[in-house]
């Protein structure tokens, strides 16, 4: 049901390609002790890859654990920070559909 959803969306379920720009432990470096709680870097742009561990939907606003082969982060999803056209399942398909 997960693969047809994403078809129709218009995405391939299977991917056979993709390029995270870091990993985990990368943007823990990166960012250790530079940002604040609920601080956010509005100039970066990052790719990751991984496996979502947990998740929690709050309304408009998501929290997602995520786990590499280097360690853990933790995403944050903000609706009016991304805007009224803002899905989850648009940056996280595997997780919501």
């Amino acid at each position: 049901e997960k693969a047809i959803a994403m078809e129709e969306a218009g995405h391939n379920p299977y991917a056979y390609s993709f390029n995270p720009t870091h990993t985990a432990a990368e943007l823990q470096c990166i960012y250790e002790g530079k940002l604040r709680g609920g601080e956010e870097d509005e100039n970066a742009d990052v790719t990751v890859a991984g496996r979502i561990m947990t998740r929690r939907v709050f309304g408009k606003l998501a929290f997602f654990t995520l786990l590499d082969e280097s360690g853990t982060i933790q995403l944050q999803l903000d609706k009016k920070r991304l805007g009224d056209s803002f899905k989850a399942s648009d940056y996280i398909w595997p997780c919501l559909c």
